[in-house]
């Protein structure tokens, strides 16, 4: 974990109440690595008091050979309306790399079928991903699964077609590609694959809720994979213990009690369990 003082290049609206960030932020980018966040401080004061956890969704490599830190974010409190003031020219305080990102080597194999799948604002840490698949240049073309409530806040298409997936959309209102849930859009893929490839792979990233039916499919399917959880965090480094999430254990209990942001942000498929 590094902090550093990162040059807002760009902090634009690409939808309403959502923000695409660049940072040129020294060492981070060059060690930062799919499913991995940074922790940002908003203000100059102590309000808010907390840093807010930013996914990291893309690496920019810019002439002068210098990695950038792409961002996106949507505003949804205090804390990230101030962000959205910011202007080009100022700094940020940043923690990162933080979290343990995805598991790489795994999704090397091109013979595999290779899902992802994200709900929301769960499309950022996606994109990253899909980079790195991309430029690793050995055949793996994933397709990918990306749900919103409406078409106007779809702002990732062609950041995933760029790096050559094969992309299905779905909204909630219907007003862009499947009307529904990304999940249900997601089971009718699977259906079509039964019997046809290896058994698949898949990527998840989204509120819990959306996991947990993921999850669910990976079970029926048959389906290896990880899962980056999408929630709230308090310190960001594991010391404040308010973002645990319960997950699968061989022990008596059945299952133990995780940080998102030490532990996390991505698991195992097969670990994340029910609160009920």
């Amino acid at each position: 974990m590094l902090e550093r003082k990162a040059l807002i290049v760009e902090n634009k609206q690409v939808a309403p109440g959502m923000f695409w960030l660049e940072l040129a932020a020294a060492d981070i980018p060059a060690q930062a690595v799919p499913g991995q966040f940074i922790h940002v401080r908003v203000a100059s004061t102590f309000d808010p008091l907390l840093r807010r956890p930013l996914s990291i969704a893309k690496r920019i490599v810019v002439d002068d050979d210098s990695p950038r830190l792409g961002i996106a974010y949507r505003v949804v409190g205090r804390g990230t309306q101030l962000l959205a003031e910011k202007r080009l020219g100022e700094q940020l305080d940043i923690l990162g790399p933080l979290g343990n990102g995805f598991a790489l080597a795994p999704l090397l194999d091109p013979d595999k079928p290779l899902y992802i799948v994200g709900g929301g604002m769960g499309f950022a840490p996606l994109i990253f991903l899909t980079q790195w698949l991309s430029e690793q240049r050995n055949g793996v073309r994933p397709t990918v699964c990306i749900g919103m409530d409406t078409a106007r806040n779809l702002i990732c298409l062609d950041e995933f077609a760029n790096y050559g997936a094969a992309i299905f959309s779905a909204t909630d209102d219907g007003s862009h590609g499947f009307a529904g849930y990304v999940t249900t859009l997601f089971e009718h893929l699977l259906a079509r694959q039964v019997g046809k490839t290896q058994p698949a792979r898949i990527l998840a990233c989204g509120p819990m809720n959306m996991l947990h039916a993921v999850r669910a499919l990976a079970d029926t399917y048959a389906l290896s994979g990880q899962v980056s959880v999408d929630e709230m965090m308090g310190c960001g480094i594991g010391a404040c213990l308010g973002c645990v999430i319960k997950v699968r254990d061989a022990g008596a209990a059945g299952f133990v009690y995780k940080r998102i942001c030490a532990d996390g942000p991505v698991f195992d498929i097969r670990d994340i369990c029910r609160e009920d």
